[in-house]
C-alpha cells in the first residue's frame, strides 16, 4: 500500500471551497456554494444547519470528521453523472441519473431530522453506488401520516449498488387512533427493484416496528419487512467479526402479533452467506441462495483524520488465493470469469496484491496509514476490491468470486 501513499503526490488538486452557516468561510449555504464552484470542485462543510440542496455538477461535499456534523434540513436530491457526499447528516436523500460513481460515506439519513419521505434514501436509475459506513432510518413522519406503509429505509431502483457496513432500519408503525384502531405496519428496510443490482457487505438490515392500536392498548400491527427484492439480484455477505444482520421489525410480544418477513422476493435473486437473520419468515418466488459458508468481503474502519490509520480487512475461506485491487480510477466494467463486476480502475494507476486468506473468522488485516496533509487531496477516493480466482461462485458456479469495493475517502 505504500505505492498508493506516494502516488497521492502526483495527484492535481482541485478548487477548495469552504462553507460555514455562521462563517467566516466562503459561503454560508451549501446551495450557494453549488452555485458557484465548478465540476471537480470540493466543499468543506463545517457543523452547522444548512437548507437541502440539489446538486447538478461533479462535486465533493464534505463535512469535517468529528462528533458535531453538518446538518442538511429537508430533502435534497442529487443529479450530478458522478459525485461524492461524506461526513453529513441528511433528513432525506434522493439521488437519480448518476451515470458515474456516486459516492456516500459516513452519513446519516433521517437521524437529524426527517423529511417525511416514502423512502429516507433512495437510489434511481445510477450506475455505479458505493454507500459507506451510513446510518439510515426511515421516516417516523411518513409513518404517522400514512397508515400503510411505515416509512421505508432505502430503495435501489434500476441501479447497480455497493452497501458497506451499513445500518438501514425501516420506521416504527403508525400509531392508532380511533379511526383506524389497529397500528400500522413497520416500513421496510431495504427495497431492490427493477433490475438492480445490489451487494450489501457486513450491513444490518431491520424492518420497523410493529404500530400501536387502539382496542387493545398495545402494538397490534404488523412488524416490517427486512429485504424486498423485486425482479432483481441481492447479495447480501457477513462474517464474524465484520457484521451481517437481516431481519424484520421487532413485536412487543404483547398482542397476537404479526411479525413482517425477513425476505419478500418476487421474480429475483437473493444470495445470503454469513448474515445472521432470526426474526421473520421467508416469501420467495424467485431464486433464494442460502451459503452454508460465508463468502468473501472486504471492510474498512479508521478513523478519518489526517495521518490516521485505516484497517483493510479481507474475509475469505482459509487458504483462498486472492489479488486485492486498489487504485484511485473508478473503472466500472465487466470482467471475465467473475460474478461481479470490476469497480476498480485497472486502466491508469493501480496496485495488485496477491494474498491468501485466513479464514472467515481470522481476516487478513492490512495497515493503511492517511498522509499527514490532505490539503488539496479532500474527496480523493481510493478505490479496493479483492478478486478470488478459483473460488466458485454461490450463484454463477461456472465463474469466481468478486468481493465487494470498498473506498477510503479523503477529508480534511
Amino acid at each position: 500500500m505504500l505505492a498508493l501513499v506516494l502516488a497521492l503526490l502526483a495527484v492535481p488538486a482541485a478548487n477548495t471551497w469552504t462553507v460555514d452557516d455562521d462563517g467566516p468561510a466562503d459561503f454560508t449555504q451549501i446551495t450557494d456554494a453549488i452555485a458557484e464552484a465548478h465540476a471537480g470542485d470540493t466543499l468543506l462543510v463545517e457543523p452547522g444547519t444548512y437548507s437541502g440542496f440539489l446538486l447538478n455538477k461533479r462535486l465533493a461535499i464534505l463535512g469535517r470528521p468529528g462528533v458535531a456534523r453538518p446538518h442538511v434540513a429537508d430533502g435534497s436530491a442529487v443529479s450530478a453523472q458522478s459525485f461524492t457526499l461524506a461526513g453529513l447528516d441528511f433528513d432525506g436523500l434522493v439521488l437519480f441519473g448518476a451515470s458515474g460513481r456516486a459516492r456516500i460515506d459516513d452519513c446519516r439519513v433521517g437521524y437529524a431530522g426527517d423529511a417525511g419521505q416514502l423512502f429516507a434514501l433512495a437510489i434511481e436509475s445510477c450506475a455505479e453506488v458505493v454507500v459507506s459506513r451510513t446510518l439510515v432510518k426511515g421516516s417516523e413522519e411518513y409513518s404517522d401520516s400514512h397508515t400503510s406503509p411505515g416509512g421505508e429505509a432505502m430503495l435501489i431502483r434500476t441501479s447497480n449498488a455497493t452497501l458497506v457496513t451499513c445500518d438501514l432500519r425501516g420506521a416504527s408503525g403508525h400509531d392508532a387512533g380511533f379511526d383506524p384502531v389497529s397500528g400500522g405496519p413497520g416500513g421496510t428496510a431495504l427495497s431492490v427493484s427493477d433490475g438492480s443490482r445490489a451487494v450489501v457487505a457486513a450491513t444490518r438490515i431491520e424492518g420497523g416496528y410493529e404500530g400501536y392500536g387502539f382496542i387493545f392498548n398495545c402494538h397490534d400491527g404488523p412488524s416490517g419487512n427486512g429485504l424486498e427484492v423485486f425482479q432483481s439480484l441481492a447479495v447480501l455477505r457477513g462474517a464474524p467479526g465484520a457484521g451481517g444482520f437481516l431481519q424484520a421489525g421487532p413485536v412487543d410480544g404483547i398482542c397476537t402479533d404479526e411479525v413482517g418477513l425477513a425476505i419478500k422476493l418476487v421474480e429475483g435473486t437473493v444470495v445470503m452467506s454469513g448474515v445472521t437473520s432470526d426474526l421473520g419468515g421467508v416469501e420467495n418466488s424467485g431464486g433464494l441462495f442460502i451459503q452454508p459458508a460465508p463468502e468473501p468481503l472486504v471492510v474498512i474502519d479508521g478513523a478519518d483524520a489526517p495521518g490516521a490509520h485505516k484497517t483493510i480487512q479481507i474475509y475469505g475461506p482459509a487458504g483462498a488465493a486472492c489479488l486485492l485491487a486498489a487504485s484511485f480510477t473508478p473503472e466500472y466494467a465487466p470482467l471475465a470469469q467473475f460474478d461481479d463486476n470490476l469497480w476498480v480502475g485497472l486502466s491508469g494507476f493501480f496496485v495488485l496484491v496477491p494474498l491468501t486468506t485466513l479464514g472467515q473468522a481470522q481476516p487478513i488485516t492490512l495497515a493503511f496509514q492517511l498522509p499527514a496533509s490532505l490539503v488539496g487531496l479532500e474527496g480523493l477516493s481510493i478505490e479496493m476490491q479483492p478478486f478470488f480466482p478459483g473460488l466458485p461462485s454461490a450463484y454463477v458456479p461456472a465463474e469466481s468470486v468478486a468481493g465487494n469495493v470498498a473506498e477510503i475517502i479523503l477529508r480534511f
